[in-house]
């Protein structure tokens, strides 16, 4: 019976990580050794939830990386990991406490898991039994991916770095665009589009909204995080966080390693999870309505982060031609106004030379 639940176990993590990238996931030694430790033997089990944390949390530091197809996924990068972890078991990592404006289990309205607790946290006589962590940490993840969506969205229209006068917005502006267009579009004295800057300041200002969104992160301490020069979309850099914010490539690789490094260690943690609860009958949960939980929670968890993926990279695309077309218009306009100061002028001449031979 053991040997079949191991067998169930590893079969279930390495199907919900075949289908993490693209369908296909070819994993390195070290993702089998991340894969053996997370498997229980039977007399590890852990009792309590606060226990089967920590143990998950020990291992994940322990075999903190794996790669596939030269791209690394990593739980010192993981905020999921670091907000689940940061109270049990944590060695160094890529986030601060100072990242968060909500860091505690009670500030994200989560059950609180005393990580010194040495009794079992689940009672099965309650409606709301403690030890059904596949109803909080779901919500925590969506209001994760949440918070990297709307950040990003703001990234998109250059609304994540902080201003506030109005030479502050336009050098914003001004310095987002200018690699798609060479000129300024707010400060060209020889070509100015005051009309497409207007647009563009209130773009900007609307898309400042989407940070109000954010529950997790602390936008003020974001946006005074430091652009890395060092970001690419051919290469992984270790400022996962930054890069993936910033990055200004349509096909938003740095934004997608992000998201899927956290979709990795959160779906490993279930998979573990889904498992001690199948094997402990103490915990008074049943494995089948947890499970069904879960994967329903995944499949709409998976539908909508394609969906705001595909309309990410649909915007990329289609946003600098749209201010190209506020540009194009301006231009026309431009062109109209001044061809209609001159075009009386113009015919008269035109009259007067036509008919010069005609007596007066």
């Amino acid at each position: 019976m053991m040997r079949k639940r191991l067998w169930i176990y590893k079969l279930l993590i390495g199907i919900l990580l075949l289908t993490v990238w693209r369908g296909i996931f070819l994993v390195s030694a070290s993702y089998d050794d991340l894969l053996n430790a997370l498997t229980p033997s039977q007399s590890s089990y852990p009792s309590n939830i606060a226990s089967l944390i920590r143990n998950y949390c020990q291992v994940v530091d322990k075999y903190w990386t794996f790669v596939h197809n030269s791209h690394w996924y990593s739980s010192k990068y993981s905020a999921f990991v670091y907000l689940l972890c940061r109270k049990f078991w944590w060695g160094w990592g890529y986030f601060v406490d100072e990242w968060f404006a909500r860091k505690d289990f009670t500030e994200l309205g989560i059950v609180q898991y005393d990580a010194d607790s040495s009794f079992s946290l689940c009672d099965p006589t309650t409606f709301d039994n403690s030890c059904n962590v596949s109803k909080y940490l779901p919500q925590l993840f969506d209001m994760l991916i949440n918070d990297y969506v709307n950040l990003k969205q703001a990234s998109m229209y250059n609304a994540l770095r902080p201003a506030t006068s109005d030479d502050e917005i336009y050098t914003l502006i001004n310095g987002y665009f200018f690699p798609y267009f060479l000129t300024n579009i707010c400060w060209d004295p020889a070509h100015p589009y005051p009309k497409t800057c207007r647009t563009l300041k209130s773009y900007l200002h609307q898309s400042r909204s989407l940070l109000s969104e954010v529950k997790i992160f602390d936008v003020k301490k974001i946006q005074t995080l430091p652009v890395d020069a060092n970001c690419s979309p051919s290469s992984q850099s270790n400022n996962i966080f930054v890069c993936g914010l910033q990055d200004t490539w349509a096909s938003l690789s740095s934004f997608v390693h992000m998201v899927y490094n956290e979709l990795v260690y959160y779906r490993l943690f279930m998979g573990y999870y889904l498992t001690v609860v199948q094997a402990q009958p103490h915990y008074g949960l049943s494995y089948e309505r947890v499970s069904k939980s879960f994967f329903s929670h995944y499949v709409w968890t998976k539908n909508a982060l394609s969906l705001s993926l595909r309309m990410m990279r649909d915007i990329y695309m289609a946003f600098p031609l749209h201010v190209w077309l506020l540009m194009y218009q301006e231009d026309i306009y431009r062109f109209g106004t001044d061809l209609a100061r001159i075009a009386k002028p113009i015919y008269t001449l035109y009259d007067k030379l036509r008919n010069v031979q005609e007596a007066q």
